[in-house]
């Protein structure tokens, strides 16, 4: 999405895609938990700036970057894409130091907040069967598990934004 503002946070600042983050992207798509737990493929340099561009482009879809305020390193990114009946919510702490101290929490209160402003109320997380450490955050978020997709093998979430 075009012209997305900086949602700053008490560690964070989330911010659009920028071109000194590409290496970073692109270091985090190398690895291999990352790409099974996101369900993503490795990418190239060029395939990383195409996927920002293309998200860039689309009105129905905002990606932020997740860094922290204090060392001024993209740690991660979060995401909800509004294409499709449902608001779908995506987040990713890539760099491990910055697991499970918080960070997504923030980032999460952050971009709901924004998105409950453009109408959305509620979210959907689609999440592998696999991935507990995210099944545990969402539920930690206040996310419920509605259902399970056999065929993709991942459990649904909800939560609503009020």
């Amino acid at each position: 999405m075009r012209g997305l503002p900086d949602l700053e946070g008490e560690r964070i600042i989330l911010t659009a895609f920028k071109k000194e983050y590409a290496g970073d992207y692109l270091r985090w798509l190398s690895d291999p938990e990352i790409l099974k737990m996101a369900g993503e493929e490795s990418l190239s340099l060029e395939g990383v700036f195409d996927r920002h561009r293309r998200w860039t482009d689309d009105d129905k879809f905002i990606e932020y970057i997740i860094v922290d305020k204090k060392s001024g390193k993209p740690i991660g990114d979060i995401s909800v894409d509004l294409r499709g009946g449902d608001a779908k919510f995506g987040i990713m702490i890539a760099e491990r130091s910055f697991r499970n101290r918080g960070y997504a929490t923030e980032a999460f209160n952050l971009i709901a907040e924004y998105v409950k402003g453009l109408g959305v109320d509620h979210l959907i997380a689609e999440i592998y069967d696999f991935n507990a450490a995210s099944m545990k955050f969402h539920e930690k978020i206040g996310f419920m598990r509605i259902g399970h997709d056999r065929e993709k093998g991942e459990w649904i979430y909800r939560r609503e934004l009020r």
